[in-house]
Order: structure tokens, then C-alpha cells, then sequence
């Protein structure tokens, strides 16, 4: 079977998906920093030997010969962020709330892990340094809490043990405030284990959501059953960090990441998961589920589940805030097309026909824009164990598509590869579009466009005409 990295690392890049975090004692070493372009966040050795892995630069040649497909070049409109592999860093999580993006960029100094908390201004171009730690960021995604204004992220640090080939690990919240541009440590009186965590105690963790003032975290958790196993299980559950209270949501699950981290999603009240068809020992079990959950109140509650056919759906599920479901599956064309599902009604409504695979389909912004983003992608499918689909070649473009008056834009334009688009939360008008892009084995970098003044949406958020 193949492993989780196997299926999606396959050159570089799948999209925004998660973070690492299970408060448990031990984790396996491997290179410095999480590979955030896995959509679990998980850390790959610098050295693999599996012959899935592609290179996504490559796209290019394999790409349909439509006009759109041509590389534009420099692109006038985009602006990067120095990479921090430049420097010897890695990128360890990345948001946007108006107007600086927030990114962590670790580092391997004097043998410890240190992140650095930094923003940029992109009204002034500036860039400040918000704080530094002697810790590891946790996971891809920094999570925005939109009523408190302030960025959540979890960082760990780890204790060697000798002759054993984990570390020890212990988990840190903390917060950052944008409008004072300061940080914080939130003080843990209670660990942030799952039950499968703290039974077999080898885990990496990822925060989702947070609600401060009821104190209930939603993580993901993955832990390993025996020290000589290669089976990574998941659960997914919620913890509260006042009383200890845990609810599992998914539990004991063979791990591949059936949770995205979309930057794009900050819904305090829905989440969405891919369930796998695999069990604890690996061995194949469909169906394939679709499931929904409402994670707002006290306990999380169960809101939609579909069991959909095996090794016909795409991995990777978005949920929006209308109830909603953005995926994509494998159309009668051979290749995989865009759907969007109303979970009250069960309409499945199609994205327009294209001559490429359409990946990772989901909203731009919840409530700025109706725009839909994806990733264009190439070659052949690949049919999973698990009972998902992945193209083989992606992340050759981002692509926008507006359904309210039907234009499709492609709005990036070299040969590299891109991932989870957005708009930045809170701006007055939807002006800045982020997203990543990996230019190098070793360079992730964060790249950003006034998209109004490209040309690209107007004021309300809606897809322009090609100039």
C-alpha cells in the first residue's frame, strides 16, 4: 500500500489542508520542518527513494495545448515573499488577516528548533518580526479566529531519547494579536491528547479551530500502534482545554490526511472530512465518506454523511459555510471535474467542461467573493486504496471561476507549483489574493495580488472579463 506521502507528496505540492499536533510524547525524526504542502502538514525525510514522486515543474510538457496553457513569464502583477529556504528556513504556517500576512519561518540553530513570527504590511511593503521562539511551529496553517481578531498556532519541543527513534514531544498554544502586532503564550493546565494519543503515546498533532472563550479545541491527532509499526492512525476530536472533555469526531482511522486546511476556511461552526476506506491495519475496507459536522456548540454533532462510490472521488473536500460541498470527481471525459453538492438537498451542480483535471476545487472567501479557486492539473489518474483519486501531475495553475456570471480565469502563469488561494480576511473590499508557490526543491514562498487592480475581481468580488 501506498503511504499518505507516497500519494501526495508525488513531486512537491498538494494544497491547504493541515497542521501536526497531538500533545503526545513522541514523534519520529526525520528533516527539520513539516512539509506544508502535504495537506496534513506532515514531515518528509529530504531523501526519498519512491518512485511515485514527480516533479511538477515538468507539467509543462504534459500539459493540453489550449492557449491558456502557455507560461506568461515574469508576472507583472505578483509580488513573493523572500523564500525562507533562502536563508537555511523552512515555512512552518501561513495567514492572512488585513493587512499583513502572517507567516512562521523555522530554523535549526545551535541543535534546537527556533520559529520566527513574522508579517508583512502590504499597504506599506514592510515586513516586522512579531516575536521568536525555541520552539517548532506545528502544522501549516495558522488559525484565524475572526471574532477575537487574533491567530492561533500551536508550536512543539522535543527531547531526544537515546537508542530510541522518536522524540519526546510537548505542545504549546499560543496567540498572536495583528492589531498590536504582539504574541502570547495561552498556559495549558491540561494536555491536548486524544485517548489514542495518550494510550500508545507516539503522535504529531494539528489545530483546526479554537473557541477561547469555551475553551474547546478541534484538533487531529496521529499516533502509531507498536514502535515497530509504519501505520500512522488518526483520530479527530475536540478537547476542551478547561475541563479536559474529549469528543471524537473520527477514531483509530489509517491515516491519510482526511483533513484539509484549506487558508480559505475559518467557519467556526461547520468542518468537513474525507473518511478512507482503510482501517487501523491497513487493510481496505470501503465505502469512501463524505461527512460534515456542526462544531459550534457544546458537542459536535454529526450533520451530513454520504458514503460515495469507491475510487471515484478525488481526495480533498471543501465545506462552506451554505452547506455546500466543493470536490471533484471522475467524469465521463476521463478526467476529474469540478462538483458542487447542496448537503440539504443532495443537487450535485458541475463546473463548466475543460480540457484539464480540476483538483482541490473550494471558495476563494467565505463571504467576500463567490469565486471559486482550483488547481489545474495533468497526466494520468491515480487510483488509491483508500478509495480516492489523485491526478498525477498538479498544481500547474491556479484557476478562478465566478458561477454567478460564468467566467473562468487562470491567474498564475509559471511553471510551478501553487497552492491554497485566498483572499485576505477582513479587507474592506477583496482586493489582495495569497497563495504559495514552491519555485525550487527547497523554496516555498508566499506570493500575493492586488487582484482589482490586475484586473482580475472587481469591488463586489466577482470574476472580470478577460482585458
Amino acid at each position: 500500500m501506498h503511504s499518505t506521502v507516497e500519494k501526495l507528496i508525488l513531486g512537491w505540492l498538494v494544497v491547504v489542508a493541515t497542521a501536526w499536533a497531538c500533545d503526545s510524547p513522541l514523534v519520529h525524526r526525520t528533516d527539520g520542518g513539516s512539509d506544508i504542502l502535504t495537506p496534513d502538514g506532515s514531515d518528509v525525510a529530504d531523501v526519498s527513494d519512491r518512485r511515485d514522486d514527480m516533479d511538477v515543474i515538468d507539467a509543462g510538457a504534459d500539459a493540453d495545448t489550449d492557449a491558456d496553457t502557455e507560461w506568461w513569464g515574469p508576472d507583472p502583477d505578483e509580488r513573493r515573499i523572500p523564500c525562507p529556504g533562502a536563508g537555511g528556513g523552512w515555512l512552518g504556517g501561513v495567514t492572512a488577516v488585513y493587512p499583513y500576512i502572517i507567516w512562521a519561518e523555522g530554523y535549526w540553530v545551535d541543535n534546537g528548533h527556533t520559529s520566527r513570527i513574522l508579517a508583512l504590511n502590504v499597504e506599506t511593503n514592510t515586513v516586522a518580526q512579531w516575536g521568536e521562539i525555541r520552539k517548532r511551529v506545528s502544522g501549516q496553517k495558522l488559525v484565524y479566529h475572526e471574532p477575537s481578531h487574533s491567530v492561533y498556532f500551536l508550536v512543539d519541543e522535543s527531547e531526544e531519547i537515546p537508542d530510541w527513534p522518536f522524540y519526546r514531544t510537548t505542545v504549546f498554544l499560543y496567540r498572536l494579536i495583528p492589531t498590536s502586532q504582539s504574541m502570547e503564550e495561552i498556559p495549558l493546565e491540561r494536555d491536548l491528547y486524544s485517548p489514542g494519543c495518550a494510550a500508545y503515546g507516539k503522535s504529531k498533532t494539528t489545530l483546526h479551530r479554537i473557541d477561547p472563550v469555551s475553551g474547546w479545541l478541534l484538533l487531529s491527532g496521529q499516533y502509531i500502534l507498536e514502535s515497530n509499526s509504519s501505520w500512522i492512525i488518526k483520530d479527530v476530536y475536540r478537547k476542551n482545554i478547561f475541563s479536559g472533555a474529549v469528543q471524537l469526531l473520527v477514531e483509530g482511522i489509517r491515516e491519510t490526511p482526511i483533513v484539509y486546511s484549506y487558508l480559505a476556511d475559518v467557519s467556526l461552526q461547520h468542518f468537513t472530512l474525507n473518511i478512507n476506506g482503510v482501517d487501523e491495519r491497513g487493510q481496505n475496507e470501503p465505502p469512501y465518506v463524505f461527512s460534515s459536522w456542526d462544531v459550534s456548540g457544546e458537542v459536535a454533532e454529526e450533520t451530513f454523511r454520504l458514503e460515495v462510490p469507491y475510487q471515484q472521488m478525488a481526495f480533498g473536500l471543501y465545506g462552506s459555510e451554505e452547506s455546500l460541498l466543493y470536490y471533484s470527481e471522475l467524469g465521463s471525459s476521463g478526467r476529474l471535474e469540478g462538483r458542487i453538492m447542496d448537503q440539504v438537498t443532495g443537487l450535485v451542480t458541475s463546473f463548466p467542461a475543460l480540457s484539464h483535471h480540476v483538483y482541490l476545487p473550494a471558495r476563494l472567501h467565505e463571504s467576500q467573493s463567490p469565486v471559486v479557486s482550483w488547481m489545474r492539473a495533468e497526466g494520468d489518474v491515480n487510483y488509491w486504496s483508500d478509495g480516492s483519486l489523485t491526478p498525477s501531475t498538479y498544481s500547474v495553475g491556479i484557476y478562478l471561476w465566478d458561477p454567478d456570471n460564468g467566467r473562468i480565469r487562470k491567474v498564475t502563469g509559471e511553471p510551478y507549483g501553487y497552492g491554497f488561494p485566498m483572499l485576505m480576511h477582513d479587507q474592506p473590499v477583496p482586493r489582495y489574493m495569497v497563495y504559495l508557490m514552491r519555485v525550487s526543491q527547497n523554496d516555498l514562498c508566499i506570493a500575493f495580488k492586488d487582484v482589482i487592480a490586475a484586473g482580475i475581481l472587481d469591488e463586489t468580488g466577482h470574476l472580470l472579463p478577460e482585458p
